[in-house]
């Protein structure tokens, strides 16, 4: 199964990072790890006192019957 997270991330320091290491964990609503993902961006580079999105994909390692889905909303 193919799962991705994005989020952002905030440089609070005066230093600028880079090859930034990302360790996402994937839990079910009771808080149980249920996957995770571990990634390097090589390109990222985030600036003193700045913010960028990132993105973490991959292919999950557990089935997808282990994973409860978010719920769905619906306009009413």
């Amino acid at each position: 199964m193919y799962v991705a997270c994005i989020g952002q991330v905030k440089n609070e320091s005066n230093f600028s990072f880079k090859n930034i290491k990302f360790k996402v964990d994937f839990l079910t609503d009771q808080n149980t790890l249920v996957d995770t993902l571990s990634i390097t961006d090589e390109d990222l580079i985030i600036l003193p006192n700045d913010s960028t999105n990132f993105r973490v994909r991959g292919i999950g390692q557990k089935q997808a019957a282990s994973i409860t889905p978010p719920p769905q909303t619906h306009p009413t």
